[in-house]
């Protein structure tokens, strides 16, 4: 058993501004909430520390299609024993609503996305897991444009998640609009290669007239399988909770041929929820948890943490769901983080 396998695993979700922490019982496939800490604005994506010492956590007043003007980044100290978070240093202005943040490899630097405007920062990190200054883009820790991959014009492709197999040189991408699975083999040179190995649809009907969207991507701990969300957009302005009729909520799942890297969809299965906008997958590979953002303006599907068993064979079995009351705000991001 490895090192990961044997230290525990949480999940944490939020909604709003608060970031919840859940005990996982991978036996009786279950969650057991624990506790809360509150983020200066509506959280948008966390990711953690490599030592898993530390939680990054962007948050914002904003929204899709609502810039807002309050945009933060905070770093967490996570207690090793119990997953309980607190703040650990100040929190960090940003220059517009961040849509995504990771830190590299080594653990010096947070990277943080943006999409309007498209930008990219990037922030030194303290010896004590603190975030320090930003960094100039002419000095150590400066990014560079290696390669831009869009095909054609780049119109008609909109990539949202990617994973990688963990021991194959595949990625697996997300396509958002598209609702496409695109597999792309790792380029020394570039990254990835220009044009993608395999593409699938994420839908079990593609032909369906429904606003619809991919969602986040994770590939198996065992890399056999990957799974990827698929969303039903609202049917009018920012922040509405009225959805598109006849819309997949669901998680497909695909096998991976260990040789090629060609992914074959052998499930889709309804997430019970909207919007399934964040997963994942604890490191024993037997147990997953998808949270959707939001529920039904009418009340009749409330907004959960959907919970399910993979099997041997990758498929997915319903388990149960925790219904959340979101109230005005939403479920924006959750995750599974193995302890220190």
């Amino acid at each position: 058993m490895s090192e990961v396998s044997k230290s525990k695993t949480v999940f944490y979700a939020s909604v709003g501004p608060a970031l919840t922490l859940y005990d996982i019982d991978i036996e009786g496939a279950a969650l057991v909430k624990r506790g809360a800490v509150t983020l200066p604005a509506n959280i948008q994506y966390a990711w953690p520390h490599p030592s898993r010492r530390y939680l990054y956590v962007v948050s914002s007043n904003g929204g899709p299609g609502i810039p807002g003007d309050k945009h933060f980044a905070s770093a967490l100290l996570i207690d090793p024993a119990t997953g309980a978070l607190r703040l650990h240093g100040e929190p960090v202005a940003l220059p517009s609503r961040p849509i995504h943040t990771s830190v590299d490899g080594d653990g010096a630097y947070l990277l943080t996305a943006f999409n309007a405007p498209s930008n990219v920062t990037v922030h030194h990190l303290n010896t004590d897991g603190t975030i320090g200054a930003p960094v100039l883009q002419s000095a150590k820790g400066a990014l560079s444009n290696l390669a831009s991959i869009a095909p054609g014009n780049g119109l008609g492709f909109g990539p949202r998640h990617l994973d990688f197999h963990p021991t194959r040189p595949w990625a697996f991408v997300s396509i958002e609009r598209q609702n496409k699975l695109y597999v792309y083999r790792l380029d020394q040179a570039t990254g990835l290669a220009r044009d993608p190995m395999f593409i699938r649809d994420t839908l079990s009907d593609p032909a369906s007239p429904a606003p619809q969207g991919a969602g986040a991507i994770h590939v198996h701990p065992n890399g056999r399988f990957v799974y990827v969300t698929n969303r039903t957009f609202p049917s009018s302005g920012p922040g509405a909770r009225e959805v598109s009729a006849g819309g997949e909520n669901s998680v497909a799942v695909f096998a991976i041929d260990q040789t090629t890297g060609e992914p074959n969809r052998i499930q889709s299965i309804d997430g019970r929820g909207i919007q399934l906008r964040t997963f994942g997958i604890d490191p024993s590979g037997r147990l997953l948890a998808v949270a959707s953002i939001m529920a039904l303006e009418d009340g009749t599907l409330p907004a959960g943490i959907t919970v399910m068993r993979v099997g041997n064979d990758g498929k997915l079995e319903f388990v149960r769901k925790y219904d959340i009351d979101t109230g005005k705000a939403q479920q924006f991001w959750s995750g599974m983080v193995t302890l220190a």
